[in-house]
């Protein structure tokens, strides 16, 4: 029995030490969710080329706040949030294609903070397409994400005259990176 006891006493003595110790380690649990966004611009007919000209999305609103509860988090457990994918896809005039671009270069802005380049495509060749991916920027938007509302503005510079309107879908995802409620 006496043999027994200081065994025992050592075993309880590593239990409570790594209780101890592995109670001071953290786990900060994370998660990441995308948020996605469809605004549709109209680029007017055009009497000239070569000129840049700008179209302002009307305000998206970003309804942060409930994807955030959606997700269990919070914005201020946001650590970024990153566009993933930005798509220009002409709804119409029915056959309709990009080749009228010679570039473009769509712009992040949010009430008090300054305008930032997220997405653009330069050089752009006669292909036909009537969808366009834009290259993204990495650039940490979270704090233009957790604003109420957001506004893109598309810098274009066309190539060819436009006899018609010609009305884009922009479709933007955006990847974000948060701490979990506890």
């Amino acid at each position: 029995m006496k043999k027994l006891q200081p065994t025992l006493t050592f075993t309880v003595l590593i239990l409570s030490a790594s209780l101890i110790f592995s109670s001071c380690k953290k786990i900060t649990k994370t998660t990441t969710f995308n948020l996605s966004y469809t605004k549709d611009v109209t680029i007017p007919s055009t009497t000239s080329i070569n000129l840049p000209f700008n179209l302002i999305t009307p305000d998206i609103q970003t309804e942060s706040s409930s994807s955030f509860e959606g997700n269990n988090t919070r914005a201020d457990l946001v650590d970024k949030i990153q566009l993933q994918s930005l798509v220009l896809s002409i709804n119409s005039p029915t056959g309709g294609n990009f080749n009228f671009l010679k570039a473009v270069t769509i712009r992040l802005s949010a009430s008090g903070l300054a305008d930032t380049t997220i997405a653009s495509k330069n050089n752009l060749q006669n292909t036909g397409d009537n969808s366009l991916s834009l290259d993204v920027s990495s650039v940490n938007l979270k704090d233009y994400l957790i604003k109420d509302k957001i506004t893109l503005t598309l810098n274009s510079t066309t190539d060819e005259l436009l006899t018609a309107d010609y009305s884009i879908k922009v479709q933007s995802v955006f990847k974000v990176e948060a701490r979990l409620i506890k």
